[in-house]
C-alpha cells in the first residue's frame, strides 16, 4: 500500500494526541514500578515513550480510526475499505459500457486501490481523499493498468487518473477517469459498495446481480 493525502483535521492533531497518551502511559508505568519497588529483568528495557507511541500509532492506524466512541468518530477520514462494483462508460468504441470491481485496502495512513475487469487489471500509485467542499473534494488517484491476455490488441498498458465523489450515505462513488497519451480515452465511472470484505470479480458480480434482482422484485411488488 502507499500513503495518501487528506485534508481531514485529525491528520494534524492525531499524532500529537497519540504522543500525549504515550507520555502519560510511560509516566504511569514508571510511577507504578517505583511505588511497588519493582524492576524489570536486566534483559528487558523499561517501557519508553517511543515504545508506547509506536504501539498506539499502529493500533490507531489499523483499528481505532474507524471507531466511534460516545458518538464521536475518532477520524474524519472516510472508511472506503472493501469491495465496490464498478460500472464504466468509455469514450472508446463509441461509448462502450463495461463492468468490473474495485477493492480498496485502507488504513488511516495508507491505501491501495485495485481494479479488475474481464479485460484488464490496475493498481493505484498515489491517492488523495479530501472531505472539505470544493474542487478537490472526494477520492482522486493515479493508477497503472495492464491488459489481460485475452484483451483486444488495441489495449496497451497505460496510466490514468480517476476523480470521484462520495454519496451522502457513503455507499456509492461517482466520477470520471482519464487515461494517458497512449490510450487517450476518458469516461464515467460509478461505484456501488457491496461488501466490507475484499471479494474477487466473480463474487462481486454475483452479489450485484442478486441485489439487482431483489430491487426488481420489490419494484414489481410495489
Amino acid at each position: 500500500m502507499h500513503t495518501y493525502s487528506s485534508d481531514a483535521t485529525d491528520r494534524s492533531w492525531a499524532p500529537w494526541a497519540i504522543a500525549c497518551v504515550a507520555v502519560a502511559l510511560t509516566y504511569g508505568c514508571s510511577r507504578t514500578l517505583a511505588a511497588w519497588n519493582l524492576s524489570w529483568p536486566w534483559w528487558i528495557e523499561n517501557p519508553s515513550i517511543m515504545l508506547f507511541y509506536g504501539a498506539l500509532w499502529s493500533f490507531y492506524d489499523r483499528v481505532l480510526w474507524r471507531r466511534t466512541i460516545l458518538g464521536f468518530r475518532l477520524s474524519q477520514v472516510p472508511d472506503l475499505g472493501g469491495t465496490w462494483f464498478a460500472t464504466l462508460q468509455s469514450s472508446h468504441d463509441g461509448g462502450a459500457h463495461s463492468n468490473g470491481c474495485i477493492r480498496i485496502h485502507q488504513t488511516w495512513s495508507k491505501m491501495l486501490i485495485e481494479f479488475e475487469s474481464a479485460t484488464s487489471r490496475s493498481v493505484s500509485r498515489m491517492a488523495a481523499l479530501n472531505i472539505g467542499p470544493g474542487a478537490n473534494q472526494g477520492l482522486l488517484y493515479e493508477y497503472a493498468n495492464d491488459p489481460r491476455f485475452a484483451a483486444a490488441d488495441s489495449m496497451h498498458a497505460h496510466r490514468g487518473v480517476s476523480v470521484m465523489r462520495r454519496s451522502a450515505a457513503g455507499q456509492s462513488l461517482e466520477g470520471e477517469y482519464f487515461t494517458g497519451r497512449d490510450r487517450q480515452t476518458h469516461g464515467s465511472i460509478t461505484l456501488q459498495r457491496i461488501s466490507a470484505q475484499h471479494l474477487d470479480l466473480s463474487q462481486a458480480k454475483t452479489i450485484c446481480e442478486e441485489e439487482k434482482k431483489r430491487h426488481e422484485r420489490q419494484a414489481a411488488a410495489d
